[in-house]
């Protein structure tokens, strides 16, 4: 992973964003996304593209459901709890990951209504998928809106500070 956007990654590369918090993660059509404000600082930056079995918006309200369940099956252990809920996230992908069938993420509907949705994530091998949902629904931008982020994250510092009210990370801007 690497703090700064690589030169080869334009504003006609996005797909979408998630606007999960008041920095957004932005999503390439390559399969790449640049996450600028996450509750780890390893999780900060340029993430590569890897291979996806499920790219999507999905229903909010299955998910939060069933991290309700987990949390109170396991209250003392996350690591049992993490497992369940990756299983129960992959689910969305069960016949792609047995047919080692990969899908290339794709720019939302510009229709589709995006509240209580969250964007899902499959990805890994067909021995070791991992689900991963965001915070929020993958959103489509407008062309400007599209260069204006570009801008914005090439005009950022690459030295991260933590937010006090939230305690996420973040980049600062250059020069403070």
């Amino acid at each position: 992973m690497r703090l700064d956007l690589p030169s080869f990654i334009g504003s006609l590369d996005i797909i979408g964003v998630t606007k999960g918090s008041p920095r957004w993660t932005v999503y390439f059509r390559n399969g790449a996304r640049f996450t600028q404000m996450y509750r780890s600082p390893d999780n900060l930056g340029y993430h590569p593209p890897e291979p996806h079995f499920f790219f999507g918006n999905v229903d909010e309200k299955p998910i939060t459901d069933k991290q309700d369940e987990l949390l109170t099956k396991y209250p003392e252990n996350r690591e049992a709890m993490m497992l369940e809920y990756s299983e129960f996230l992959c689910s969305y992908a069960e016949d792609n990951i047995r047919q080692d069938k990969k899908v290339r993420p794709t720019v939302p509907n510009q229709n589709e209504l995006t509240s209580n949705k969250r964007l899902l994530e499959v990805k890994g091998s067909q021995s070791n998928p991992i689900g991963h949902n965001s915070r929020a629904a993958l959103e489509p931008l407008t062309i400007v809106e599209a260069r204006q982020v570009i801008a914005k994250i090439r005009g950022r510092s690459s030295s991260i500070t933590q937010c006090i009210e939230t305690g996420d990370y973040y980049f600062e801007e250059q020069g403070g």
